[in-house]
């Protein structure tokens, strides 16, 4: 049916031509049903417009390009979230392993409830793994969907350890599923009773003792241990859980002499 358009003052437009649909590309728009005037050389009716069709970025040479019409995605520095996968990127490059994806502020923590760097590891597809479980060096990490991971608990002859990625924690209070832990300068949990300085950058803070769980779980402060307690092969003299200075002391018929931060000297 031929359509009829009038406007006052104006000739109308008869019988207007029908132009070509146009398909849409990756980041243009088309339309189909679109009319021309000759006449008056104008578009008559604009038709229906259909959406662009998106890019369709595959992975070439550690960047992502378009299969469609060659486009090349602009990455930066970063997670990258392409096509409902994610990538972490560095000056416009994909890149592999384990990757900084941030600081974390949360219920669970390290180091005492200090903000601490969260990971995430890029596969050998540049993919980050993301909501699932993999192990990676023989300790099993969970991602969330962030790609992210808490980290992991690992346990070998020596003892068990807490690997946030590509490290392990030490010297540290970690705080997971509620539960607290403490990691030593050798990275091992500790358990039974230790002692832990208040500060390590000034000793004079206090050396504490505390006792924790067989698996490592911290139980409480010991603030009734008292006397002459033993640590990886010293003595300690002990007071009201803390050491102490005690100087030359008599004990029990024999002679020992405890330094300014507790530990007893021995011959």
């Amino acid at each position: 049916e031929t359509k009829q358009y009038y406007l006052e003052g104006s000739t109308n437009h008869v019988d207007p031509v029908s132009l070509e649909d146009m398909a849409p590309t990756c980041d243009k728009p088309g339309y189909t049903g679109r009319t021309y005037c000759e006449t008056c050389k104008s578009i008559v009716d604009f038709g229906t417009a259909t959406d662009t069709t998106g890019h369709n970025y595959e992975v070439v040479d550690a960047g992502l390009v378009c299969g469609t019409c060659g486009d090349v995605a602009v990455l930066g520095t970063g997670v990258v979230e392409m096509n409902g996968d994610l990538y972490y990127a560095v000056n416009n490059k994909l890149v592999k392993g384990w990757q900084d994806m941030g600081t974390y502020e949360g219920d669970d923590y390290i180091n005492g409830g200090a903000p601490f760097t969260m990971y995430g590891y890029a596969g050998d597809d540049y993919k980050l793994y993301a909501n699932t479980t993999k192990t990676i060096n023989g300790i099993t990490y969970t991602f969330a969907e962030d790609g992210t991971t808490m980290g992991a608990f690992t346990t070998n002859a020596t003892g068990t350890r807490y690997s946030v990625g590509p490290a392990f924690i030490k010297r540290s209070w970690v705080t997971i599923a509620g539960d607290q832990y403490y990691l030593g300068e050798d990275n091992y949990m500790y358990t039974g009773t230790r002692s832990i300085p208040k500060n390590r950058n000034n000793l004079q803070e206090g050396i504490f003792w505390y006792l924790f769980a067989e698996d490592g779980k911290f139980i409480r402060d010991y603030t009734d241990l008292n006397g002459i307690v033993p640590e990886n092969g010293k003595l300690y003299w002990v007071v009201d859980g803390r050491n102490a200075y005690g100087g030359l002391m008599l004990i029990n018929g024999a002679y020992y002499y405890a330094r300014t931060y507790g530990e007893i000297v021995r011959n």
